[in-house]
């Protein structure tokens, strides 16, 4: 005798126009600006540790190495003041959308979000 499969029951697949009428376009808008000051927080965090890696690899002239002195720190500044943003807008995707974003995500943005804040402290105490 041959086994029967059971019948699966999809969910249609959500075309641009579905998800419009299923969330609202100020949610979208709040979700869109939380995926880019995650990636501004992370490219600024990757960009503050390349400069710190090129400054301190090889020997520069006195006025590029004054500058390479000083991008570390603004890079990482910036990526403090992103990742505060990106804190926020976590915190707000979160109350505005009707569905919720995937743990693993939010997870990442959290992270991401603390990385600088949490360098800049580090920074701190150490001198």
């Amino acid at each position: 005798m041959g086994r029967r499969k059971k019948m699966l029951i999809r969910r249609p697949l959500l075309s641009p126009r579905s998800l419009l009428e299923q969330e609202p376009r100020g949610s979208i808008a709040v979700t869109v600006g939380w995926m880019l000051t995650i990636l501004a927080t992370a490219g600024s965090m990757i960009a503050a540790g390349l400069f710190l890696w090129i400054r301190r690899s090889f020997v520069f002239a006195p006025e590029p190495a004054k500058v390479l002195a000083i991008l570390p720190g603004v890079f990482t500044f910036i990526a403090a003041t992103t990742g505060i943003v990106c804190l926020v807008l976590t915190v707000a995707v979160y109350r505005v959308r009707r569905d919720r974003p995937p743990a693993s995500i939010t997870f990442v943005a959290v992270l991401v979000g603390l990385l600088p804040i949490v360098t800049m402290l580090l920074l701190a105490m150490r001198r």
